[in-house]
């Protein structure tokens, strides 16, 4: 009797946890690996991009507008690209929970926010994003990645979201949380305001200026030789030249 409760607490353990595998499973679809390609109408025009739901999406600066999807065919009725205001909304209706293909291609002309969230990944392809003002927004452990030239960059990163830039801007304006990161190194700027906190990290690379807010463990690096650097730092964070 004494060995049979010594082990029951164990087993109770293990059935818990798989009924909690199970019911992650059960909520999430699984693609059925026939990848097929879909062109989406796009009725309205929209100048910035907004995708959540772990997808993959792909920027490309045109003349024209363009959504194309490219999913396991089970999987296309459940990617939704919609536009409303200036905003393409790029999501799912469901967890996607195993799939060998869920990207959607975008091209339009002028591009001026992109957001990324819930793990989605976000990437230029087919050369870099010509634009005046941008605004860059990650969060919820998304990517976003761009080759950019541009007059200004106003990046925001938090909850263990990435951002990498490359390029050439003007002034880079980057503020990173709770673990975020901020790859600016390759991004050619004259004037950079950068401000970091809760363990997040921010790396950038300018010529002229620098404005730096670092707390909490956040982290500042830059290069480029700045004539002015401007910091400012409490509790463990930290600014300094690579």
């Amino acid at each position: 009797m004494k060995q049979l409760a010594k082990y029951l607490p164990l087993s109770l353990l293990v059935l818990t946890l798989s009924a909690c595998n199970l019911n992650i499973d059960i909520g999430g679809v699984h693609g059925d690996g026939n990848v097929q390609a879909e062109s989406r109408a796009t009725p309205k025009t929209f100048t910035e991009i907004k995708a959540a739901n772990g997808l993959d999406v792909f920027i490309t600066q045109d003349d024209s507008y363009s959504v194309r999807v490219e999913a396991d065919e089970n999987l296309l009725e459940l990617i939704r690209t919609e536009v409303e205001g200036s905003t393409l909304h790029i999501y799912t209706e469901k967890n996607i929970r195993v799939s060998t293909s869920k990207k959607v291609y975008v091209s339009l002309p002028v591009i001026e926010k992109i957001m990324a969230s819930s793990g989605a990944d976000i990437v230029t392809e087919n050369g870099s994003l010509s634009v005046k003002d941008i605004g860059v927004k990650a969060s919820s452990g998304s990517s976003i990645k761009l080759d950019v030239d541009a007059n200004e960059i106003h990046s925001d990163c938090s909850s263990g979201a990435d951002i990498l830039l490359r390029g050439t801007a003007k002034t880079l304006y980057a503020e990173a949380s709770s673990g975020s990161d901020i790859e600016a190194k390759e991004l050619e700027t004259e004037s950079c305001e950068v401000r970091v906190s809760s363990g997040a990290d921010v790396a950038v690379n300018t010529k002229k200026s620098l404005t730096a807010k670092a707390s909490s463990g956040g982290s500042v690096k830059y290069k480029g030789n700045p004539e002015v650097v401007s910091q400012e730092k409490s509790s463990g964070g930290s600014v300094r030249s690579l």
